[in-house]
């Protein structure tokens, strides 16, 4: 994948996510042309956020749960693209 905005922006978001989660140390990351792959490691868990996504419900985020930091992660994603692109709430992914 050739190095354009798109892909700054979401290199920036995957660096900032340790920012906003103080659970978790970043792995490896790639972007690829359609999609992303990473490795996020859960430093020190206990109770509810280590238990199994199924226990989320809509509207009900678990706090530093894995849903919830790849949902945030995405957002933030998101927003940016549409605010280089003058999109606001055009879908990414």
């Amino acid at each position: 994948m050739r190095l354009n905005i798109y892909c700054k922006t979401v290199m920036e978001c995957w660096n900032d996510i340790p920012e906003h989660f103080d659970n978790i140390m970043l792995d490896e990351f790639i972007v690829m042309p359609n999609h992303v792959h990473g490795i996020l490691m859960v430093l020190d868990c206990r109770g509810t956020a280590c238990r199994a996504p199924t226990l989320e419900r809509f509207s009900r985020p678990v706090v530093n749960s894995l849903p919830t930091i790849v949902r945030s992660f995405k957002s933030a994603v998101t927003n940016r693209i549409n605010k280089i692109h003058g999109t606001p709430g055009a879908l990414i992914w």
